[in-house]
């Protein structure tokens, strides 16, 4: 009898005589995606048995563990369909992703122009600059919106993105002088746009689940560094009103991480647009 996790015996289970399960513990089980969740969390814990956990008697996989087989097959089933999804719909998230990356020249370029320095010798080229990052950004919630049938996620990405826009254009509204309004507003309007950030990111990384899981993971790594940049521009921001030289070196360090994150978005996007357009789905993760 092949030994397992929980106790139940594989030579008795219809799911395993079946062919339809690798195996928890002796087989390959753990590798493949319609795995048991009481045998990972086995295996994440140390454990040779469920019985060596404390928690064993009001374990809810425990309790659940005659279900076990019906759960692997449902999870197997899903996953399954959503990679034969994301099959069909390689060519087009290729095409529009690619297109994302493009989109970020025009808002380089933008965010180059719309600087103090550039607005003091051509109000009109700071304007100009305005003008390319709102289109941009507009034209880049739109493509999200576009390819939201790959993941739900997309879609919020595009909503938070149009929010953030429309909260950034209500400070052309602001006069002037109400220097405090307009630093509060473009708060508010740059945390919106981390949230768009979030979403993007992790749609990204959904996609790629178990076609390129190492790509993924380089996804979910710039967000964290991306939060890291946010987190030091805000917190310069108090910090000038102490040790304006330490609040000076944070903005240098922020802006130093804010141009990596966005050097590697646009390689990633470049590296997620070529992995659909050569798509080979694999079948473990």
């Amino acid at each position: 009898m092949n030994e397992t996790y929980c106790g139940k015996s594989c030579d008795a289970c219809d799911y395993k005589i079946s062919g339809k399960c690798p195996g928890c513990n002796e087989g390959p089980g753990h590798r493949e995606f319609g795995a048991c969740d009481l045998a990972k969390c086995c295996r994440d814990k140390g454990y040779q048995k469920c019985e060596s956990c404390r928690f064993h008697y009001d374990c809810y996989l425990v309790k659940d563990k005659e279900f076990m087989p019906e759960e692997m097959a449902k999870k197997t089933k899903n996953e399954l369909d959503r990679r034969d999804k994301m099959s069909k719909i390689a060519p087009m998230l290729a095409f529009w992703i690619n297109i994302l990356l493009w989109i970020n020249l025009p808002s380089f370029i933008g965010g180059f122009l719309n600087n103090q320095e550039i607005a003091k010798v051509s109000p009109a080229l700071s304007m100009l600059g305005v003008l390319l990052i709102l289109g941009s950004q507009l034209a880049y919630g739109l493509i999200l919106m576009k390819i939201s049938s790959a993941d739900k996620r997309y879609k919020l990405a595009g909503i938070f993105l149009f929010i953030s826009l429309a909260v950034t254009i209500s400070v052309l509204f602001i006069p002037a002088n109400a220097a405090v309004l307009i630093q509060a507003v473009n708060l508010v309007s740059s945390v919106i746009s981390i949230v768009s950030i979030y979403f993007e990111i992790m749609a990204h990384a959904e996609v790629l689940r178990g076609i390129d899981n190492l790509l993924g993971r380089k996804w979910l790594v710039l967000w964290k560094w991306t939060l890291i940049s946010l987190a030091l521009s805000l917190a310069s921001g108090f910090v000038m009103l102490a040790v304006a030289n330490f609040a000076a070196l944070m903005v240098l360090a922020a802006t130093i991480i804010s141009l990596v994150v966005t050097v590697l978005k646009i390689k990633y996007l470049y590296d997620t647009a070529k992995v659909f357009k050569n798509i080979n789905v694999n079948t473990e993760e």
